[in-house]
């Protein structure tokens, strides 16, 4: 995105992370946030994230700002702070005795949030398990993303 597209970041959702298994992955996050004129990268829980390692190798552009500019943070501070989402591929719409949430596809999400006036937070679980029940009953809204099985 060019630059005058980058005038409305400040509204743009914030992105959160929560317990990201390697540096690698924080940064490969980075990437792809910079790529689609996402700036601020809140982190729960991340590992160590050494400006000469892994992290920053994967960040590609966005080692120059939204990686060093990263801030680690509680999934309580979070919740206080912003209007949040929580995305999961799991919807436990099955016979198991999983807990069910409520949950919105990607398209109603974006009906439901354009033109709020809160800052939104999109949190993002671990790559093996996703967010735990309790984190998930701490957020505002849920958000299924299919996947395949």
């Amino acid at each position: 995105m060019g630059e005058s597209s980058t005038d409305d970041s400040h509204n743009r959702p914030a992105v959160v992370v929560v317990d990201a298994q390697t540096p690698g992955n924080v940064g490969t996050i980075a990437r792809a946030m910079k790529n689609y004129g996402f700036s601020e990268l809140l982190l729960v829980d991340p590992p160590e994230l050494d400006p000469d390692g892994e992290a920053y190798g994967y960040a590609g552009q966005a080692r120059e700002d939204v990686l060093p500019n990263a801030t680690e943070t509680t999934l309580e501070a979070i919740a206080r702070e912003f209007h949040t989402v929580g995305f999961t591929a799991v919807t436990n719409e099955d016979d198991s005795s999983h807990v069910r949430f409520p949950f919105q596809t990607p398209a109603e999400l974006t009906e439901s949030l354009s033109g709020r006036p809160f800052r939104t937070a999109l949190v993002f679980g671990r790559e093996q398990t996703g967010l735990h029940n309790e984190e998930l009953a701490m957020l505002d809204e849920v958000c299924a993303i299919p996947a395949s099985s």
